[in-house]
């Protein structure tokens, strides 16, 4: 009897010890959170900060990876790795989450994001091509479904070039609405 009562007791230390470290992984990355936005939700970025907020966001989905934050503050990360200039973390990052939480509401923007960064923050216009025609296979209705075809028939295309084919294609539409509107009359 004795000894089923350690074993319980030893059970209830270990779990009660698991929650108090899962909230003070918490009270952690609100903390590097509060530091990081300020009182303005006005990101002071330094260094630093970001640093402790990354490590405090990896630290526990890595220590939590059942629990459902786990893919929310990997996301996180992932844009704060992209604030640093540090597009390859970012990519790693989202295509964890894909890999780890497919159900995560955020996974068909983990796709995209990749395909976003490959294109703009990396130039590998292969890799965003694949990933963005892999985001309209997988998810052809989803919000940003139209976003993924228009950046892949633009992939490459300078801002400018864009800007100058809708203005083209809007000229053309209106010669064509008066080709039609001079008939009729």
């Amino acid at each position: 009897m004795k000894i089923r009562f350690l074993s319980l007791a030893m059970l209830f230390t270990i779990v009660l010890a698991g929650c108090n470290s899962k909230e003070e992984a918490r009270q952690t990355i609100q903390q590097a959170e509060k530091e990081l936005y300020g009182k303005n939700d006005q990101m002071d970025f330094k260094e630093k900060k970001v640093d402790k907020a990354i490590d405090a966001y990896q630290s526990f989905a890595e220590n939590y990876q059942n629990d459902s934050l786990a893919p929310e503050y990997l996301f996180k990360a992932a844009d704060l790795y992209r604030l640093k200039e540090e597009p390859k973390k970012a990519l790693d990052i989202y295509q964890k989450i894909r890999d780890d939480h497919p159900d995560f509401r955020k996974a068909p923007h983990c796709l995209f994001l990749q395909g976003f960064v490959y294109e703009n923050e990396i130039g590998n216009m292969d890799k965003a091509k694949t990933k963005y025609q892999a985001f309209i296979d997988k998810y052809p209705e989803h919000d940003l479904a139209n976003d993924a075809r228009f950046s892949l028939k633009n992939l490459g295309k300078s801002p400018e070039d864009i800007i100058d084919q809708f203005e083209k294609s809007e000229q053309e539409a209106k010669a064509t609405s008066q080709k039609q509107e001079s008939k009729q009359n």
